[in-house]
Order: structure tokens, then sequence, then C-alpha cells
């Protein structure tokens, strides 16, 4: 992999947040649909972070294809841990 740099900034940057981390700060309602929690994420996350940045925000989900991974194990210690 390169080296990541960059002599200047740019005038107007763009943020980048992450979907994921915001979803886990969601209080899910028991047998929501998933609809329901996107609505639900969408009002009460994002638009917090749009509102303070304007369309300079993006929220972006990371994904893996192969499986098991460390998000896997992650997954199952946390299960394990809050009894799930």
């Amino acid at each position: 992999m390169g080296v990541c740099q960059a002599n200047t900034l740019p005038q107007s940057p763009t943020f980048v947040l992450d979907g994921g981390s915001l979803l886990q700060r969601v209080p899910w309602k028991k047998n929501c649909t998933f609809q329901q929690i996107c609505q639900q994420h969408l009002q009460q996350q994002a638009s917090e972070y749009l509102t303070v940045y304007g369309n300079r925000a993006k929220v972006v989900f990371d994904g893996y294809f192969s499986s098991p991974n460390l998000k896997d194990v992650i997954h199952e210690e946390n299960e394990r841990k809050n009894g799930d």
C-alpha cells in the first residue's frame, strides 16, 4: 500500500461517518422492521450530523464478503457478554 498524504487540505472537506458505529447508538425497540430501524436511525443520528455538516457529511457502511472474519468473532463475544 502506498503513502497517503496531501500537501494542502481542501477548502470544503467531506466528513465520512461510520454508519455501523452510528447504528449501534440507536436505542432499538423490539420487533421493529428493517425500515423502521432505518427511519429511526436517520431521524436520530444522521440528522444530527447533517445539521452540523450539511451535504459535506457522508454516511458509509462497510462489509465483509468472506466468513468467518474478525467482525464475526467480535459479534459472538458481544452476544456471550450480553446474554443474547
